[in-house]
């Protein structure tokens, strides 16, 4: 090989973008019924459940982004703390949000708040929409 001829890297196919295993062998039980204690809980059940808890997790870390944007010389733990401790109603604090301002208390009440209604409830209260009945009452004539 010549000296001033620059050896190319063998190509490679370009990678397949796949979940990876141990997810999908997660989804996979995930999918069917869960037998304990010899009880089965629906894959339905399981479902809710993930959700409530993907849910929860998002929200937590979204009102905590929010908390260290109008509070930015609040550490991050403190303010995961504080987040997640509104989103529970557990009742535990820090003790620095006594001196946080407005909006970041306004934050944490609404962590409370949707933490004690819960996050699929709030999702079904904001989304659902009223069915049309099927069926027409007669009018009513008083004269």
């Amino acid at each position: 090989m010549k000296s001033h001829q620059i050896r190319q890297p063998p190509r490679h196919p370009p990678p397949q973008h796949t979940p990876p295993k141990h997810f999908c062998f997660i989804w996979h039980a995930l999918r069917k019924d869960i037998e304990f204690n010899h009880k089965s809980i629906s894959a339905s059940l399981v479902e809710r459940a993930t959700t409530i808890l993907m849910m929860s997790a998002a929200f937590i870390l979204i009102s905590c982004f929010l908390l260290t944007v109008v509070e930015p010389e609040v550490q991050l733990l403190h303010a995961l703390f504080e987040t997640s401790s509104a989103f529970t109603t557990c009742g535990l604090s820090t003790g620095e949000c006594a001196n946080w301002n407005w909006m970041a208390k306004v934050i944490l009440t609404v962590n409370m708040y949707c933490g004690r209604i819960g996050t699929l409830t709030l999702a079904f209260a904001l989304t659902r929409h009223k069915k049309e009945s099927p069926h027409q009452y007669p009018d009513l004539s008083l004269c």
